[in-house]
């Protein structure tokens, strides 16, 4: 086989494939992710070029209603007999309150009367107030550039006693809160106005505050239709319009055929529509042929313009994936290789540079470049002006993002990513100094030396301020620290030895290569101290085997009872019980007595295990044709939880040697293990993996609880993830599933990433003949 070849024009090219190809990976993710976010990207059914059908349409709509809802609300604000009109009396109290969309204007004689503080200012003097500014004086109280209609001011009300000043202050507080607003509210007002009251408008809308339109007062109907268009529309809107809205507050009836409208109308809009009155109908037509010019429209055209960019969205996505993992890779084989030698790897100014100055480059950049992004994503701009900023910054970012990886992976081929750093220097200039000094001169010497030297330095930073001396302290710090971590590395390693030969493994040996001296005396007096342990290792072992039968037999007395129960059980469920409650109660009987029959079970194997008190039956097993019996068993118990299984299963065999009951057994519980402790409505991943020697299982979920406890405790007895205990389980499943498929010389692993747990199981894989032929 021809060899690949590290000619600087290969390196050249991979380098430019993979920038390409980074850039057209950030491209179609920025792509989908826009679409996705305008809801053009339809994931049940991706083919859909209807824009009625999309969710696209459906926010428009949405946007529409609760701004027909917002207007006409706007309309009792602002206009006075179906006007615009700035001498309309405004009560700030129920606008600041949000009752204005129910108030009726005061007449005017009843302002007169008032003897008090009335908060009824005219418009045109609120919105003057509102752009000329206001403020405060020192109590609080707002300066009133406008008198009420009353004729009564804040400040007067204060001075004969009408109010107190927590009243006033309140009062005041509401009132500018109505100068924050009120112009923002009357540029809406204009906007709407302009937008929906014309003729050139796709959608039609019909509010009334009263009632339906057999029984509305026209002075409390809010519409663009003509007279005309009201008897037509009314009348036939929901049968001849493409899409519509109706809401009755009276009868409580809502009729549409805009998905997801109901939801959105009473989460979000109920409470504007009933601050129009207590009688609310709304009616919002959209005519879907789109004749006219508007939001509609030209949400039409740009659903059109893009939603063909889906499917091609989707294949440069995943093109771009492989193409940019595979050319990754390849650069990663070629960086520092030399064309015709093998050994040598080829070093740059760049890689002179400190191990730990890349590392903050890359630190900082990554930092800079997840800034940059995120002002892209949450700016405003069009999908092409997204695309071009991303494919630039991509690239640039990449160009950056090569320059410094390929550094480390040139350092880790030629074994000087340590020996380049600078912590490596500081360690190597003080061990060459303190190496040949006895142990009392050494701590003396570097005890003085260093007080002295740390004294010195933070005079320098206290008193001069010395920005160097400052870098020299942490300097200091941090080989103390380095010293300080290595000693206790060592001290775990001769930690691990003690726990290795407390665990039963007296033959465990210490590696001393590399201690310091007072470690290396301690960890060879440990390395002698095995055959010390031999008799209080082995009366452990027989306590272990005590408790283990103990448990065997426990569970052998209970299985007795328990059985005469279940079939006592069994018996009362053929009878044909009439009473609800009793054949409840028999149910959550015949339930707990099979979980504590589980339990038992399951405390017996365990206990075999434990003690080594299982036998073996070893037979050539095709492991692919027994996870489909075992996908076939569980189905229903996946489908109660919607559970979505993917399985990813080799065409041909996978033999391997293992005791049928018990292999059944370990993929059972994990099964069984997904099946009690997954989310709902999530996908479960099933593979199989075969290799020349050896095949894989795995199975990953989403846990439903948070799992604080380490992977290395699932695999305990009595350990469970689910620490509230809210689900059903022994803590015993993953114990025997390990434990099982140890004995049968596979290996068991358990990880976790989040709230993805994943359990893999290895078994050495053989030839399905060659073990039939053994067998016989």
């Amino acid at each position: 086989m021809r060899k690949f070849r590290y000619t600087t024009g290969t390196k050249i090219w991979l380098v430019i494939l993979q920038q390409i190809f980074a850039v057209l990976l950030v491209v179609s993710i920025v792509l989908l992710s826009a679409l996705f976010d305008r809801r053009m990207l339809n994931t049940n059914d991706i083919l859909d070029t209807s824009f009625v059908n999309s969710g696209y349409y459906t926010d428009v709509f949405q946007k529409t209603a609760q701004e027909l809802i917002k207007y006409v609300t706007l309309k009792e604000q602002f206009e006075k007999d179906g006007v615009y009109d700035e001498d309309k009396t405004v009560d700030v109290m129920a606008y600041a309150s949000g009752r204005i969309g129910a108030l009726k204007e005061p007449e005017e004689d009843d302002i007169e009367e008032q003897t008090g503080f009335r908060s009824y200012y005219r418009l045109g003097d609120l919105l003057k107030w509102a752009a000329a500014g206001y403020s405060e004086d020192e109590s609080g109280i707002l300066e009133e550039e406008y008198t009420p209609l009353s004729g009564k001011s804040l400040h007067q009300c204060l001075s004969d006693g009408t109010m107190d000043e927590a009243e006033a202050r309140r009062i005041s507080q509401m009132t500018e809160q109505v100068l924050d607003t009120i112009s923002t509210d009357l540029g809406l007002y204009k906007r709407y106005l302009n937008k929906y009251d014309v003729n050139d408008s796709n959608v039609r809308y019909w509010i009334s505050k009263t009632g339906d339109y057999e029984t509305s007062d026209p002075e409390d109907v809010y519409t663009n239709m003509t007279d005309k268009e009201v008897e037509d529309e009314l009348q036939n809107a929901m049968e001849d319009f493409g899409s519509y809205f109706y809401y009755d507050n009276v009868s409580l009836r809502m009729r549409t055929n805009v998905d997801g409208m109901e939801e959105y109308f009473y989460d979000q809009l109920e409470h504007m529509a009933g601050a129009v009155g207590e009688n609310t109908v709304v009616l919002i037509t959209v005519d879907t042929d789109f004749p006219y010019a508007d939001s509609f429209a030209s949400a039409n055209r740009e659903f059109g313009q893009y939603h063909p960019w889906i499917i091609g969205g989707i294949f440069l996505l995943a093109g771009s994936i492989i193409s940019f993992i595979m050319t990754l890779v390849l650069i990663t084989m070629a960086a520092g290789r030399v064309d015709g030698e093998e050994t040598k790897i080829r070093l740059y100014w760049i890689d002179r540079v400190k191990t730990e100055v890349i590392f903050v480059a890359q630190l900082l950049f990554v930092v800079l470049t997840t800034v940059a992004a995120m002002q892209i994503v949450y700016g405003e701009w069009k999908i092409p002006g997204m695309l071009i900023m991303a494919g630039t910054m991509t690239y640039v970012c990449d160009s950056v993002f090569l320059a410094l990886y390929l550094s480390l992976v040139r350092r880790v081929k030629a074994e000087m990513l340590w020996k380049s750093s600078l912590l490596y220097w500081l360690i190597c200039g003080i061990t060459k100094i303190i190496k040949n000094i006895r142990l009392a001169g050494r701590i003396f010497v570097c005890f003085a030396g260093g007080s002295v030297i740390l004294f010195l330095l933070l005079y320098l930073v206290f008193v001069h301020q010395s920005f160097l001396a400052l870098i020299c302290v942490a300097g200091i710090m941090l080989g103390a620290f380095v010293y300080q971590l290595r000693n206790a590395i060592q001290k775990m390693r001769l930690l691990e030895g003690v726990n290795k030969i407390a665990e039963g493994n007296l033959k465990f040996k210490i590696d001393t290569e590399g201690f310091y001296e007072a470690n290396k005396k301690m960890a060879d007096a440990v390395n002698n101290i095995g055959d010390g342990l031999y008799c209080a290792v082995d009366e452990n072992t027989k306590n272990e085997r005590m408790k283990a039968d103990l448990i065997t037999n426990v569970s052998h007395d209970i299985k007795t009872p328990l059985t005469s129960i279940i079939n006592y059980v069994n018996l009362i469920k053929m009878e044909h019980i009439e009473d609800e409650h009793l054949r409840e109660y028999v149910d959550i009987l015949d339930s707990k007595a099979q979980r504590l029959k589980q339990l038992t079970e399951d405390l017996v194997e365990a206990s075999k295990i434990s003690s080594g008190n299982i036998e073996l039956h070893m037979q050539c097993i095709d492991f692919v044709e027994l996870i489909y019996q075992t996908g076939g068993e569980f189905n229903e118990k996946f489908e109660a939880k919607d559970l979505t299984t993917i399985t990813k299963l080799p065409k041909e065999p996978v033999y391997i040697m293992a005791d049928g009951r018990r292999i059944w057994r370990v993929v059972e519980n994990l099964y069984n293990n997904v099946a009690k402790y997954a989310l709902a409505h999530t996908r479960v991943y099933v593979t199989v993996e075969a290799g020349e020697t050896e095949m894989e299982f795995s199975i990953k979920n989403i846990s439903e609880q948070e799992l604080h406890v380490d992977t290395t405790e699932l695999t305990e007895r009595f350990i469970r993830g689910d620490t509230s205990r809210s689900t059903e389980g022994s803590g015993l499943g993953l114990s025997i599933a390990k434990n099982l498929t140890v004995l049968m010389d596979g290996s068991f692993t358990i990880g976790l990433d989040g709230d993805l747990f994943t359990a893999s199981v290895r078994f050495p894989r053989i030839s399905g003949r060659q073990d039939q032929n053994a067998t016989d």
